[in-house]
């Protein structure tokens, strides 16, 4: 797959560069639905993501991921491990995923294979 490059670094798992569809969904201390906005992915991994956006969220923040993979939709909890501001004014967000039910689980472990040329 063109643009896809491998990153090592002091995380559990290798990550892949790639810029999928996503949103995230944040709540308030009431635990409503404050705001939901759409963003691209920088990275993922097994154990969490990297996302561009336009807002700056706070560390530990806990929201609702969704990601276009292939032609189905990943769907977790993730908890924001950092948040940092770029050059162009957007932030680069480091998520770690809480919570991935076993069909989730697998659609991003099929997406991994396939990357590493063990898929269909």
């Amino acid at each position: 797959m063109m643009g896809m490059f491998i990153i090592k670094d002091r995380r559990s798992f290798l990550r892949f560069n790639c810029s999928h569809l996503a949103s995230y969904i944040r709540f308030d201390e009431e635990g409503r639905q404050c705001e939901e906005e759409k963003v691209r992915t920088v990275d993922i991994s097994p154990d969490g993501l990297r996302i561009q956006t336009y807002s700056t969220i706070s560390v530990n923040e806990v929201l609702d991921l969704t990601v276009a993979i292939r032609e189905e939709l990943f769907n977790a909890q993730g908890k924001v491990i950092r948040c940092e501001s770029s050059d162009d004014g957007k932030f680069n967000v480091g998520i770690a995923f809480l919570d991935v039910d076993e069909n989730n689980r697998r659609i991003l472990y099929d997406y991994f294979r396939e990357i590493l040329g063990g898929g269909e």
